[in-house]
């Protein structure tokens, strides 16, 4: 697999430990009906939001990638490493790779709480709860319309 290829894999994979961190809260179809309609001014806030979110992720996709290669192991490695052990697979890996990968494991998770922290400050600036940007990002999967009326307000 090619270091390019490699790297857009790890990149991947950290996208979704980000996504997974801020979709741990859940919304249940009962909480989506509590949450009522969804307005102009919670879409104009989603959309805010989100922009934040993904100024926040390139930035944190870089600062990953350096506390990787700061702590002597190259991406593409660390990316073959994590996939292997996500998937249950045995993967060879010499003692200083090991103990490389489990201090570069633990220094990602410090860094994704704080990277965690940092999205819950972006929700509070913008005045809105988890519960309702999880419940609009959910819905946007699967309503058109509503998708149609984001794509207005970002305009």
């Amino acid at each position: 697999m090619s270091i390019k290829k490699m790297t857009s894999v790890f990149t991947v994979l950290l996208l979704a430990v980000f996504t997974m961190s801020l979709s741990a809260q859940t919304v249940t179809p009962q909480q989506q009906q509590q949450g009522g309609e969804i307005t102009d001014a919670d879409l104009k806030k989603y959309a805010k939001v989100s922009k934040d979110l993904e100024e926040m992720q390139k930035g944190g996709q870089a600062d990953q990638k350096k506390i990787v290669k700061d702590h002597g192991m190259e991406v593409a490695r660390f990316s073959e490493i994590s996939r292997a052990k996500q998937s249950g697979q045995d993967i060879e890996m010499t003692a200083e790779e090991e103990a490389k990968f489990k201090k570069i494991s633990q220094k990602l998770q410090e860094y994704n709480k704080q990277h965690q922290q940092k999205a819950m400050d972006i929700l509070k600036k913008h005045n809105m709860q988890q519960q309702k940007y999880m419940q609009i990002r959910q819905k946007l999967r699967q309503d058109k319309e509503l998708q149609k009326r984001l794509q207005a307000i970002q305009k």
